[in-house]
């Protein structure tokens, strides 16, 4: 019986059976090869989909621990929003709550700014109206520092017919007296200066700074330190300027 000329698959169906064996094998092979590379592209389509969407369903995961971290993060302001706001549509009500809270902000920031200058003003005029004067532990600590210093002189001056200014100087005085220096104590004819002016005579050693420390940490003034070769020799000039 003669095979249609339409009828491929049988036709080759027909060759296949006629070929050799050792033919048909080959013809198998190659056929059995090509199937299973098909399918192995197609698994490799599948894995990399499966891939995918476990990485979409972790960050899904994610993102739905994020929003109901979120959601019990809100949860008190929405209730204070639905307990404070009730004429306002419920959509509205964080909103109101929001603008509510940064008003309150602004005038917290407002009353703490009006509180730190107020401090600094009550700071200012107790200066101004305290006298000022050496605490007891630098009275006491400053002598036996400045005893070790030798061959230097101390000349206090204060100024003209202020009252604060020799109070404080005389203090000063003390200090020096105790620790046996050379001393020269009067009122100065200059134009006044608010503070304490040091002028040194020579460049101060260590020593001498640091037992002169305690005189400049005692006050909230202004003090300045100067070098003038052209006073005395080893001479510390002290001046006591108005507060």
């Amino acid at each position: 019986m003669a095979i249609p000329d339409y009828d491929n698959t049988a036709k080759w169906w027909t060759l296949f059976r006629s070929a050799p064996f050792w033919l048909q094998v080959i013809i198998a092979a190659v056929v059995l090869a090509g199937i299973s590379f098909c399918i192995y592209l197609q698994l490799g389509k599948i894995r990399t989909l499966q891939t995918r969407n476990e990485n979409l369903e972790g960050e899904l995961s994610k993102a739905e621990r994020q929003r109901d971290k979120a959601e019990q993060q809100l949860a008190p302001f929405l209730a204070a929003a639905n307990q404070h706001f009730q004429d306002i549509p419920e959509d509205k009500r964080l909103d109101a709550l929001t603008s509510k809270i940064d008003d309150m902000w602004t005038t917290l920031q407002l009353k703490l700014e009006d509180i730190g200058n107020g401090v600094d003003s009550l700071k200012q005029q107790q200066s101004t109206t305290e006298d000022r004067s050496i605490p007891q532990s630098a009275m006491i600590q400053m002598p036996s520092s400045l005893d070790k210093i030798s061959g230097w002189q101390a000349d206090i001056q204060f100024t003209m017919g202020n009252p604060e200014a020799y109070s404080l100087a005389n203090q000063i005085k003390t200090v020096f007296e105790k620790a046996g220096w050379k001393i020269k104590f009067r009122q100065a004819v200059r134009v006044p200066i608010r503070g304490l002016a040091v002028t040194f005579s020579e460049e101060p050693s260590k020593e001498l700074q640091h037992a002169l420390l305690p005189l400049f940490d005692s006050f909230n003034y202004p003090h300045k330190a100067f070098l003038d070769t052209s006073h005395e020799e080893k001479t510390v000039e002290i001046f006591v300027g108005t507060k």
